[in-house]
């Protein structure tokens, strides 16, 4: 995997409510995401998810965090079958692979930092 990232495998808690405001029902939703370490007692802690108005929105954050070091993975491993594609002027599942490569190319550049 290219760019600075901390090998492994990340988690999320549950989602955790948070008061925001002055109203009796002003609560908010967040998760926390962190990565196991060799002591269980002190995970390395990564982020908290945005407040979200639902625990459904904190969970598909949490999960789309923890998540992206795989599909960062993913795609560094698609971008060369999905370029070799574009030489040929194929088109993958309805999409031009020129495209498809213009988009892996900028979504990895974000991960890594590069964009």
């Amino acid at each position: 995997m290219s760019g600075q990232f901390t090998p492994g495998r990340l988690y999320y808690s549950s989602a955790l409510p948070r008061f925001d405001g002055d109203e009796a029902e002003a609560y908010v939703y967040y998760c926390i995401v962190w990565q196991a370490t060799d002591d269980p007692e002190n995970p390395a802690l990564f982020c908290e998810t945005p407040n979200r108005q639902t625990m459904a929105e904190a969970y598909a954050d949490a999960r789309l965090i923890s998540a992206a070091p795989d599909l960062l993975a993913a795609l560094e491993k698609a971008a060369p079958f999905i370029g070799w594609a574009s030489t040929r002027g194929q088109i993958l599942a309805g999409v031009d692979a020129d495209e498809l490569c213009d988009i892996i190319d900028a979504a990895i550049a974000k991960a890594t930092g590069a964009a």
